[in-house]
């Protein structure tokens, strides 16, 4: 619709993205664990804390892959 280059965006979100994550991820909880007191209920750990199936799911590495493949792939077609 606006005639923009999906490669670039794409390039230009991950410049921004990259740093953000690290603010608000890491960096954040780190901050703001020190500042919010307080233990989990019982209920809310036994809800949250079960052990989930994993039986037949993909590696990883393939899910990796196929999300990030088609990124990679707009990006060297805007290098390119």
């Amino acid at each position: 619709v606006f005639g923009a280059d999906i490669g670039k965006t794409i390039l230009y979100g991950l410049i921004v993205a990259l740093p953000t994550a690290i603010i608000a991820g890491p960096l954040f909880a780190s901050f703001i664990a020190r500042r919010v007191p307080g233990t989990p209920s019982p209920e809310l750990m036994e809800q949250l804390a079960h052990e989930s199936e994993a039986g037949n799911l993909p590696s990883f590495s393939v899910t990796l892959v196929t999300v990030l493949l088609p990124v990679f792939l707009m990006l060297l077609k805007t290098f390119a």
